[in-house]
Order: C-alpha cells, then structure tokens, then sequence
C-alpha cells in the first residue's frame, strides 16, 4: 500500500464537494478519475498533495513516498527557454555542484589549510550524493526526456511562454518525471494533447 485515503470530506463554504471518500493505492495502480466538472477531482488530487486540508478523514502514505503533482496548466517563468524550465526539476543538483565548486576554491586557498579536513570531510559527502543522484546524466536526462515528449531542438531554445497549450502540458509533464516521484498525480494530464501524445 503506498497511499490509504480513507472518509475523506471537503467542503467550501456551503458547497459540499467531497464526501466520505476512501481509496487505497498499491504500488503499479494506474487509477483514474472521472467526473463531471466541479465533482471534485482536482480537490481530492490537491488533498493528498497536501496543498488543501480535509475536513475530515485521514491520508496515509508509505513513509518516504515522494509525490509529484501536475497541475491543469503549468505556468513558466519568464524570458526562460524550455531548456530552462526543465533544468529546473534538477535544480538540486546544480546547487550541489555551486557547493563543490565552492569547497575546490577553499581547497586551492592557504587560508583554509587549518580546517582542511573539515573541507574534504564536506567534499566527499557532496560528491557521493552528487554521483549517486546522478548529477553526471542531469543534463542528458532533461534532453532525454524532453526529446521523448517529441520536443526538437530548435524548440529547446524557444521561450516557454510562446508554447501552445499542450507543448506547456508536455513541458509540465517533463519537468514531473525529471523529479522522478514514486507517485505521480496528473490533473486533465490529456487537455491540450494530440493523439500521438
């Protein structure tokens, strides 16, 4: 069991929108949900990502899960390119190289020779969290799984905010699976998508 969502009930003012809900997730589920709009869909999605409370009812999940959650419409930065935005999903691995090149600076300086073993201390704890993460393929990752959602090149340079509406849904989609979540919450994931797609 990775999620155990049991009487679940949401409401907004007078408006009743959930209703003792209860659903248990096992690992490899492929579960949609399907409803008229304003059925409550995207509440029930926004309460197990924990981004709205319940007013009653409790959600479990497997201790460690990550959940990713994509919204109906992904909003870019910007003046930021495709490339950009998916850059962003690993954005922890570029702060883990600053850091090492930060401690390599410290390294080369004679100031920092008394606390030397400190610094190395700190250097080989990034450095294995960097190579065990996979911040070497961070970079062919985001093509990889750009190109995979049928971006070309030249689009990878185009500004994120002039893409149509299902090529911002792939972007979304895109900068999702880069974060590799144990559980994926797709919200409309198909508005906006062609067919191939």
């Amino acid at each position: 069991m990775i999620l155990d969502i049991a009487h679940v009930s949401k409401s907004f003012g007078t408006d009743l929108v959930l209703k003792d809900v209860s659903l248990r997730v096992q690992a490899k589920d492929r579960i949609g949900l399907v409803g008229v709009n304003g059925s409550g869909k995207s509440t029930l999605l926004k309460i197990i990502n924990q981004d709205l409370q319940a007013d009653e009812g409790i959600i479990n999940s497997q201790r460690g899960i990550k959940i990713g959650y994509m919204t109906q419409v992904f909003m870019p930065k910007a003046g930021r390119s495709v490339l950009e935005e998916a850059q962003d999903a690993l954005a922890h691995f570029h702060d883990l190289e600053r850091k090492l090149r930060a401690l390599e600076q410290q390294m080369s300086e004679p100031a920092h020779q008394n606390s030397m073993d400190a610094i190395m201390h700190d250097y080989a704890r990034l450095t294995e969290q960097f190579e065990r993460g996979g911040g070497y393929e961070a970079n062919s990752q985001v093509q990889g799984v750009l190109y995979g959602l049928g971006f070309t090149q030249e689009q990878l340079e185009q500004e994120a905010a002039t893409l149509s509406g299902g090529e911002l849904t792939k972007l979304g989609l895109a900068n999702l699976l880069l974060q590799k979540p144990d559980v994926l919450l797709l919200d409309e994931p198909t508005n906006h998508l062609d067919m191939e797609t």
